[in-house]
């Protein structure tokens, strides 16, 4: 097994993709959301590689055998966003049962990240920002499509941006009503409305 970083071409991308015989239904969504990403600048690094059983050549070019374990959407995302090279973590020689085993933590929400970041109230704070910043982008429109299955996701790194913009708007109304927060969708979307017309940075 090795590991390495490597810059990935479009051409190195679809024979990676070509390999792809062991994987999961491929999400549309989830790849324009990473293509947005990638075009925009905004991809960046997490040591999450893109994993193979079998090997690939010293021109990182796979080897007969070879199958793509994980990494389709990250590649098919590369290949729509144009760019011409991405650097991507590579794993390969991994033994072919593995794909079995990957996958399985919980993924790090936004509300982590605001708590990470030193935030309180940070489930309540995450839902607000995400709101907010749907709101400001498309109206309440396209606020409640993307609430209920449209394809534009929030970034858990969007909504810490948008909370450090707004901080005192948030924690003004956080100490007033974000211990109490509503449940229910209706209630949700209330006090969504609040914090839209009571002035954010008040």
């Amino acid at each position: 097994m090795s590991y390495r970083y490597i810059n990935v071409t479009p051409t190195q991308a679809s024979h990676y993709l070509e390999l792809n015989t062991k994987n999961r239904l491929l999400r549309k969504a989830h790849v324009s959301y990473l293509a947005k990403l990638i075009s925009e600048g905004e991809w960046r690094q997490t040591g999450e590689p893109i994993r193979f059983s079998g090997m690939l050549d010293k021109n990182n070019m796979p080897c007969k055998g070879a199958v793509l374990l994980d990494g389709q959407h990250r590649l098919k995302a590369f290949l729509a966003s144009g760019k011409r090279t991405l650097k991507f973590e590579i794993v390969d020689g991994l033994p072919a049962d593995s794909f079995q085993y990957m996958d399985q933590g919980r993924p790090r929400s936004a509300a982590d990240v605001l708590s990470i970041a030193g935030y309180k109230n940070t489930n309540v704070m995450a839902g607000v920002g995400r709101g907010l910043y749907l709101f400001d982008e498309g109206g309440i429109q396209q606020y409640w499509k993307t609430s209920h299955g449209g394809i534009r996701k929030v970034t858990n790194h969007e909504v810490l941006l948008y909370v450090r913009e707004h901080e005192k708007g948030l924690n003004t109304q956080s100490n007033k009503q974000l211990t109490i927060w509503p449940k229910s969708q209706c209630h949700f979307l209330f006090t969504l409305l609040h914090f839209i017309y009571s002035g954010r940075n008040q």
